[in-house]
């Protein structure tokens, strides 16, 4: 293994530089730990030379959050969520939120050598500060690789001469000259999300638009090679990604007749490709050169990627579950949808709060509770969302919100709550609403908590809040709740801070307010829940990006709860009522819980689907026994989801 030279540190004596250290990582809190640890160490180093400004910035792809508590631990270090999933909106988003001279971005799989951050800006000062430099990157194996990988040198890198002119350049070492990338209005491509070769996208469009990218052969990182990357279906597999790029890249920079004729070309590349390497694998096969053999198995296998990414059946670099990738893009295409009509709104209406109701079959509650002049008194717009029951039921609606001076959205089918308030805030946002208010058709507010509540969500434009709830006696029925993390129990209380390893707070979805920001990087209620545990998921959603949960306790609203789930004349739920928490609760833990919990919330499922029963009273067993089977269904869909949902990736 080369090994870099200490760097001169003439050059950067009192320069005044400021340097942005960017990490992008994902689910790799040990080792972005001791990232950070080394590299404090060197950003000290570096301001003592320089006299500038070091900061280092995480951005955390995990919509779990799981780096936030790591980088508490180091104080000064920048946190920042990115919602969208991949390593291209990742390190977009670092170009964006950068500040100084210089960006310099290192992987959380890399370590970097001693004086690396010092090396590469005394570097960049000495070639005469170009677009961008790129550094070294060496192997560093868990352990020894095999005989048939040595020889094909997958891991190897070219290593020129400092200074040399590249074409292009991976990320993972890579400085860039940060007011001149910003002036050429060029970032990474959020579009690749998990495909990979975002650097490559970069880089050749940095070039083209007359930025200099030189090499730095002395600034090294390691490249922290894991036994499970350390094998032949990995290489071979990374090989084939890599021709699917290379497809992609080429079809994205072509278009019409032009495009059809890469595509062709392509095409034959590849198979071609994959003739010239079943060749040289067969000689090296025959001739015992290993070395041969490994690197005609390459070239077959860029070859298949090649075809592949042309004819757009390419598989992400950085697959996640099939579920999640799914969610992910929703969620990416519901916050982009939110954002674009918050900023084209032209505010029709005056209003700056909305107010969503999500109805269903309920319109005798909307016309005792939406009481008439409420919007108004309220400074707000009412924005009712009438998932379809009856025809009857649709027409009633229509005339209360003619009547009333609603805005009335009108889905065909029944949507749940969730989907219900995503599209009743994405109305709101296209009539100039910026801050908005969930409300059940059973709770009542009074106008001047309705303007409180979008006065705190204006004022705290990161942070949900909810007030308290009482029923129509005046006892209180929800002052705060949390769930157990380990078993998935639910309990009345609050936490403060919202740090209790096992018990997390959560807000109600009956009343709570937020501001459309705040929501557009949420991505919105996840829809997958319908009915129940989504203010759950949404909540610590939030917290796990950083976003503050709020509970006014000077703020009361009124909900009589049960009049949109409880059975006529009874204190039995709904069969739905049963079977989507009973289903729910699971998800909610396939999608939260940790690794090590899981199975605790499976042994404790017996116990808390009779809890869940009990909610309706014991009297049900013979007066409803519906609903038993109803919470079994729910269980056993519930289970099954816990069973195939094997990564933590839900937004």
């Amino acid at each position: 293994m080369n090994q870099s030279h200490d760097a001169d540190p003439t050059n950067l004596v009192a320069s005044g530089v400021h340097v942005t250290v960017a990490i992008p990582t994902y689910k790799r809190p040990a080792l972005l730990d001791r990232l950070l640890i080394e590299t404090e160490r060197q950003a000290v180093e570096l301001q003592n030379l320089t006299g500038g400004q070091v900061r280092i910035l995480v951005a955390d792809n995990d919509p779990r959050g799981t780096a936030r508590a790591v980088v508490a631990r180091h104080p000064g270090v920048q946190y920042l969520p990115v919602l969208i999933p991949g390593i291209a909106a990742a390190r977009a988003a670092c170009v964006e939120v950068a500040t100084g001279d210089v960006l310099q971005f290192i992987d959380d799989d890399e370590e970097p050598q001693r004086n690396w951050l010092v090396t590469m800006v005394g570097c960049w000062l000495e070639v005469g500060t170009p677009t961008a430099i790129t550094g070294s990157v060496l192997p560093k194996f868990d352990s020894q690789p095999s005989p048939w990988i040595a020889a094909g040198r997958f891991f190897d890198r070219p290593r020129p001469t400092t200074g040399t002119l590249r074409s292009g350049a991976p990320a993972g070492n890579l400085l860039l000259n940060l007011p001149e990338v910003k002036s050429l209005g060029i970032n990474f491509d959020a579009r690749l999300g998990l495909r990979g070769g975002e650097d490559t996208l970069f880089t050749r469009q940095l070039t083209a638009a007359g930025g200099e990218i030189r090499f730095c052969r002395e600034g090294v990182v390691y490249d922290l090679v894991a036994n499970e990357r350390n094998t032949r279906e990995w290489v071979l597999r990374r090989a084939r990604h890599h021709g699917s790029t290379t497809s992609v890249i080429q079809l994205w920079e072509t278009r019409g007749l032009n495009r059809s004729l890469t595509r062709t070309r392509l095409v034959v590349t590849g198979y071609g490709r994959v003739l010239i390497g079943l060749s040289d694998a067969t000689l090296g096969r025959i001739s015992g050169s290993l070395q041969r053999n490994a690197s005609g198995w390459r070239m077959v296998n860029r070859g298949l990627g090649i075809v592949s990414g042309a004819l757009g059946r390419e598989s992400p670099e950085y697959a996640r579950s099939e579920d999640s990738e799914r969610h992910s893009s929703d969620t990416c295409l519901y916050s982009n949808l939110l954002r674009g009509a918050m900023n084209k709104a032209t505010d029709a209406t005056g209003s700056n709060l909305g107010v969503v109701v999500v109805n269903y079959g309920a319109s005798d509650l909307l016309r005792e509770n939406l009481q008439i002049g409420l919007g108004q008194a309220a400074s707000a717009q009412i924005i009712v969302v009438d998932n379809f029951s009856s025809k009857t039921e649709r027409e009633q609606v229509r005339a209360l919100s003619l009547e009333r001076g609603w805005s009335l959205v009108e889905p065909d089918g029944n949507l749940g709550f969730g989907a219900g308030v995503n599209i009743g805030v994405l109305r709101g946002a296209q009539l100039g609403c910026k801050t908005f208010i969930t409300l059940n058709p059973d709770a009542y507010a009074e106008p001047q908590v309705l303007a409180a509540l979008g006065q705190t969500a204006c004022r705290n434009t990161h942070a949900l809040i909810s007030p308290l709830v009482v029923d129509s006696e005046g006892t209180t029925r929800f002052r705060g709740s949390t769930v157990s993390m380990r078993t998935g129990r639910i309990r009345t209380g609050w936490v403060t801070p919202d740090v209790d390893p096992e018990w997390k707070n959560w807000l109600t979805g009956a009343c709570m307010a937020f501001s459309g920001e705040a929501f557009v990087r949420l991505g919105g209620f996840s829809t997958a829940y319908f009915l129940y545990w989504e203010d759950i998921d949404l909540s610590r959603r939030a917290a796990n990006l950083g976003m503050g949960l709020l509970l006014r306790h000077d703020l009361q609203v009124v909900h009589d709860e049960g009049g949109t789930h409880n059975a006529a004349n009874s204190r039995a739920k709904s069969g739905l009522y049963y079977y989507y928490n009973a289903r729910n609760r699971l998800m909610f833990g396939a999608r939260m819980a940790s690794t090590g919990n899981r199975i605790n919330w499976l042994l404790s499922t017996p116990k808390e689907s009779i809890l869940i029963w009990l909610r309706g009273g014991r009297k049900q067993l013979f007066t409803r026994p519906g609903g038993i089977l109803a919470l079994g269904r729910g269980v056993i869909e519930g289970l099954w989801i816990h069973k195939t949902h094997k990564n933590h990736d839900f937004s």
